[in-house]
């Protein structure tokens, strides 16, 4: 049976997932072929980065609590939070950076770019199910939000340019 994730191993696993998100988003606007997409990588990096603040805030606030414990009465979601994150393509121990050079074309980094936005609805869904309000539950609700965003845009994009 999978192992649940400490609040201070969940939020943690949030920072990384943006920062990697930083890097891929990066290293895919050096590598597009088109001045439009560069932008629009470049703008992504940038909400990645706020959003990696933002996760190093609510960690703060998660350890100054006493338990450090994830609240939930659902026994089975902290467990299923943490077979999210084993399934997300920016935690299988992937950089941002390198999963970026893999890929051969700007579709290909947008496809790369919408399985990671669409990897951290589901993560982060979960652990805002987990995350009082007070403690940056609500926070955590507006990044959902902002993913499923981005997610729109890369769609709209791969139907615009594909």
């Amino acid at each position: 049976m999978t192992e649940s994730l400490s609040a201070d191993d969940a939020v943690s696993i949030c920072i990384q997932v943006e920062k990697n998100g930083l890097a891929f988003y990066r290293a895919a606007a050096k590598a597009a072929d088109r001045a439009g997409m560069r932008a629009l990588f470049e703008e992504l990096a940038g909400m990645e980065e706020d959003h990696a603040g933002l996760f190093e805030q609510i960690r703060k606030d998660l350890k100054a609590r006493k338990d450090g414990a994830l609240d939930s009465r659902d026994k089975d979601l902290p467990l299923a939070l943490k077979s999210a994150a084993d399934s997300h393509v920016f935690v299988k121990g992937l950089d941002g950076a390198a999963a970026a050079k893999k890929c051969r074309t700007t579709r290909d980094l947008l496809e790369m770019a919408l399985r990671f936005e669409k990897d951290s609805v589901v993560y982060f869904a979960a652990l805002h199910s987990l995350v009082p309000a007070g403690l940056g539950g609500k926070d955590i609700s507006v990044l959902v939000t902002e993913e499923l965003k981005h997610i729109t845009v890369l769609n709209d994009k791969i139907k615009e340019i594909y």
